[in-house]
């Protein structure tokens, strides 16, 4: 629920928050855009930043927010709000509701307040707000269920987005909207994040802007009449023949991939060959091949949302099994006296100019100043200054690296959609890390290195689409592979990620294929390497008898045929 407490506590909250909203209709009547606070951005415009500086956030006049996002013909009606916060997912059902009982505070507050305001308006619509977050979106009053598309997620993962048509004299109600959101995103243990500068960005041109990355199907009430659909139907035709092949869904995140890592120094990505596309959609339950028109069947429309679902959940526990790993690689033949150095240094939020760390951060300008006053006090000075003993650096941490090697089932049990999603989760470990990625996959007798480590996306999609399924479970043997390769590679914080559907079938040195794969498990163990199994079911007991030998992790993926895909 709103709070009814502080602020809230009563309607003459309208009225002490009215200079703010005269200084809101003022700047929105003259095109530009303003900060509500310390994290929100408001305007009538479209919003953008660049993903290295994302405290800087600009405001595109030369695009309306309703023309832009809704296709309307007149321009002024659409109020866009942006409320930014730490990297996470923020529940957008949630968001809504808190929206919603928002606004029925109030549409309380202000009929009580009416006879006491200048003029009077019928009360503020619910139904006329939509909303995104990185979990997803759509009208506040519908079921929710709309902005899925994995890019249009990714972009609204350090942010709130929306939308709102409201007249002007209910523009108080913004301010019980922004707090209603604020509360929600703290309440997800994110924190808040402070937008330092607004750019007012005029005369980039009036030529149709790319907004690929952020279409898709919508409820909302604030389409234009001539536009029944947010999203154009050849346009969508194209996108969904595209996203649903495994290339085409690695292109979308390539596309997402190659600005965000290119500002970190990261790895190139290598080109995406869009002849292969056909060929891989050649499959009648992805695309109807005997339509003249190629369209997505059913089957490919549940396989789409299968994806969307699992790999933000596969990704998540990556993460997580990865930043237990680099701990205990940290930890690995450090000194006691190391260890506690190094640990006293990290909890630093910044260093001290004397620090004898070769490599300094940023200054640390509030923690100078503290320092400053700090010594003024002490010694009675009367005018502020820095001295050398001052100056402070944020503490700049080294990243940990980790190698990854990814050993995949190659066998006739992953025939069709499986061994496309395996394909598919290794594209998706490329672009969720900056570190080195291997492919290493077994099938029938044999065990194969089929990607060495590299940064090169071109080579590890021309080797994926190399990997053909057949043949026996050899799993004691791919494991024992993997094992030899890291050896020969003198491999960097080695992790493995087992990607496999069933139990072995097919044994190394004893007739038993189960039991010799827990031996190779138990090297893995002894030789401290992280390693988690990404389990396609139905054989889970084996595979966490498995990762539990191996000192591992396991994550398993929904079944596509318990699901109905088949």
């Amino acid at each position: 629920m709103i709070s009814r407490e502080g602020y809230l506590s009563e309607p003459q909250f309208l009225i002490r928050i009215a200079s703010i909203i005269d200084k809101l209709v003022n700047s929105v009547s003259m095109g530009l855009g303003v900060r509500i606070g310390q994290n929100t951005v408001c305007s009538q415009k479209m919003h953008s930043f660049q993903p290295e500086s994302p405290e800087e956030v600009e405001i595109l006049q030369d695009f309306d927010a309703g023309q832009a996002f809704y296709q309307r013909v007149e321009t002024g009606s659409i109020y866009h709000l942006d409320v930014f916060h730490q990297c996470g997912l923020v529940s957008h059902k949630l968001i809504a509701k808190r929206v919603h009982e928002s606004i029925d505070l109030y549409n309380e507050h202000y009929a009580l307040l009416g006879n006491r305001m200048e003029g009077y308006y019928d009360n503020v619509k619910a139904d006329f707000i939509d909303i995104q977050t990185g979990t997803g979106g759509g009208r506040i009053t519908g079921n929710l269920n709309f902005g899925r598309k994995l890019s249009l997620r990714k972009a609204h993962i350090n942010h709130v987005h929306l939308t709102i048509m409201v007249p002007a004299p209910h523009l108080s109600c913004l301010i019980y909207i922004i707090m209603a959101v604020e509360n929600v995103i703290l309440s997800c243990n994110l924190e808040l994040r402070c937008n330092e500068k607004i750019k007012m960005i005029k005369g980039v041109g009036r030529q149709k802007s790319d907004l690929t990355a952020y279409i898709d199907e919508s409820d909302s009430l604030l389409k234009g009449k001539e536009n029944t659909m947010t999203i154009i139907p050849d346009q969508k035709k194209e996108e969904e023949n595209i996203l649903l092949s495994p290339s085409g869904l690695a292109m979308d995140l390539k596309k997402f991939s190659e600005e965000y890592h290119s500002k970190r120094r990261s790895k190139p990505a290598g080109s995406v060959n869009s002849q292969r596309v056909a060929q891989d959609i050649n499959q009648k339950w992805v695309i109807d091949l005997s339509n003249p028109n190629r369209n997505v069947t059913e089957c490919g429309k549940q396989f789409k949302s299968y994806l969307e679902e699992q790999l933000p959940k596969i990704e998540a526990h990556l993460k997580k099994v990865v930043r237990e790993t680099k701990k205990k690689y940290f930890k690995c033949g450090k000194s006691k006296i190391y260890e506690n150095k190094t640990k006293s240094l990290e909890n630093k939020k910044y260093i001290h100019l004397d620090a004898k760390d070769n490599e300094y951060g940023e200054l640390a300008i509030g923690e100078m100043i503290n320092a400053a006053a700090r010594r003024m006090v002490q010694t009675n000075e009367t005018i502020f200054h820095f001295s050398h003993d001052d100056v402070r650096y944020f503490n700049r941490k080294k990243r940990r690296k980790i190698e990854f090697c990814l050993l995949m089932d190659a066998s006739s049990s992953m025939e069709g959609q499986r061994i496309d999603v395996a394909k598919l989760l290794a594209r998706y470990l490329f672009f969720s890390t900056r570190d080195r990625i291997s492919v290493i996959a077994f099938q029938q007798n044999r065990a194969w290195v089929q990607t060495p480590f590299t940064h090169d996306f071109g080579e590890l999609e021309q080797s994926l689409n190399e990997i053909k399924a057949y043949g026996e479970t050899p799993l004691a043997l791919g494991l024992t592979a993997c094992l030899q390769y890291i050896e020969q590679e003198k491999a960097y914080n080695p992790f493995i990620i087992l990607i496999t559907d069933g139990v072995p079938t097919l044994g190394m040195v004893t007739n038993n294929p189960v039991y010799d794969a827990l031996l190779v498990a138990q090297q893995i163990k002894s030789k401290n390497y992280g390693f988690t199994c990404i389990g396609l079911k139905p054989h889970l007991s084996y595979l966490n008898k498995l990762s539990e030998v191996a000192a591992g992790s396991i994550f398993v993926v929904e079944n596509l045929e318990e699901m109905g895909i088949r």
